[in-house]
């Protein structure tokens, strides 16, 4: 039984191998198998990348702004010249001298005379700018109410002069500055934030803007009865007591600085706070000295414009740079060891204010601008004060910009 077993089991492990050899023998090589034909891929060419432009032609924005005050922005041919130019931008100065562009319903403020019965200028040349793709900010000198030229008739700081604010010695600053109002008045606040939102709901297609909320550098204005009042129930201390320079009293001084600093700033959200419950979108720019980090404390004490306080609070979406750019001083303003664009706290739009004056030459703002290292600056604005200024505007577009964005492009590398 055991040698039939054996023999079984040789014969199956035999038979296995017989059937494992026929199968190889009988299989087509996998080599030889049949390829299946599919159409043949569509190659597509890749496209080929553009050509950098060239660092004069990469784009700066252009804004320019007019001054109705100046400028007769009711006629039909002012117009024309204004919006034929190659820009992006258009600002209006809209309240200035304590008088507006557009008829009001203020109690304090009235309508530049020149404007009053010729239909609504702002409302015609806001329609026609966005018929071409231009945008319009509206200009709001929050302070300046009487300027140096404005008539005695039309001075309302003389009318009002409880709205005015003075320096020691009891006037309202240099003759040549004008005169400002107060920040220590509220129904300064009250009747600026009432016209503010006139304007805004008046005009709900402006693009934004452009608030100038600062005094005059050279005069300490802030001697009012209201401004010793107040910083007296604050501090116990009248300011006209403090006498600058003397050793004993430099941190008392410092201290009434900051507080007045800290008013400006207060006064201006305030004045923002309004304006944005009535328009939340509306975008805000402000006038911004360029030269406000490198300011002495005494210095900062004549202006208080603490714009960099102001960004990082939240409050403003542009700071349009100025200073006196031709002054040798200023050339190098903008070292690589100054970036506002890295210390705002916040992303802030930076743009250059170049004022083009009679008889200034427009390549002087070139040599201001040479060291923009760190700036991010990619906004170019161009104030004129008249026709004549406006017809220049076409020139300095075509020739000198360029020559502006070439610089600003080598100062980015």
């Amino acid at each position: 039984m055991r040698w039939r077993r054996s023999l079984k089991t040789i014969g199956l492990a035999v038979g296995a191998f017989l059937l494992l050899g026929f199968s190889v023998v009988c299989a087509k090589p996998a080599r030889h198998a049949p390829r299946r034909h599919t159409a043949p891929r569509k190659i597509v060419p890749r496209r080929p990348k553009p050509a950098a432009a060239p660092a004069a032609d990469r784009r700066i924005e252009r804004t320019l702004w007019v001054d109705g005050r100046l400028t007769d922005l009711s006629s039909p041919a002012v117009g024309a010249e204004i919006l034929g130019q190659p820009i992006d931008r258009l600002i209006v100065s809209c309240f200035v001298g304590g008088e507006t562009l557009f008829e009001t319903h203020s109690q304090v403020f009235q309508q530049i005379p020149r404007y009053v019965g010729k239909g609504d200028a702002l409302a015609a040349i806001l329609a026609a700018a966005h018929r071409k793709g231009i945008k319009v900010y509206a200009y709001v000198n929050c302070l300046h109410w009487t300027l140096p030229d404005t008539p005695a008739a039309e001075d309302l700081l003389q009318r009002r002069p409880d709205f005015g604010e003075i320096n020691l010695s009891g006037n309202c600053g240099l003759p040549a500055d004008g005169k400002y109002a107060s920040i220590f008045n509220p129904a300064v606040a009250i009747s600026l934030s009432a016209m503010l939102k006139e304007l805004v709901s008046r005009y709900p297609a402006l693009d934004g803007v452009l608030l100038e909320c600062r005094y005059r550098l050279g005069s300490i204005l802030g001697y009012s009865d209201r401004a010793r009042v107040a910083y007296i129930n604050t501090a116990h201390i009248d300011p006209a007591d403090l006498t600058f320079g003397a050793q004993s009293t430099t941190s008392l001084t410092v201290a009434w600085i900051n507080w007045r600093l800290s008013q400006m700033s207060r006064f201006a959200a305030g004045l923002i706070g309004e304006l944005k419950r009535e328009r939340p979108s509306t975008p805000i720019a402000v006038i911004a000295g360029a030269d406000w980090d490198r300011m002495s404390i005494g210095r900062r004490n004549t202006t208080l414009e603490a714009w960099p306080d102001w960004t990082r609070m939240g409050l403003v979406n542009e700071a349009v740079l100025t200073c006196p750019w031709e002054e040798p001083e200023n050339t190098d303003l903008f070292g690589a060891d100054i970036s506002y664009a890295g210390s705002l706290g916040r992303p802030v739009k930076l743009s250059i204010l170049l004022p083009l004056r009679q008889g200034q030459n427009e390549l002087d703002p070139l040599a201001a601008l040479e060291t923009q290292q760190g700036q991010g600056v990619r906004s170019i604005v161009l104030k004129t004060a008249d026709l004549t200024e406006i017809n220049r505007a076409a020139g300095f577009w075509s020739d000198v910009l360029p020559k502006i964005a070439a610089i600003l492009e080598e100062s980015r590398q």
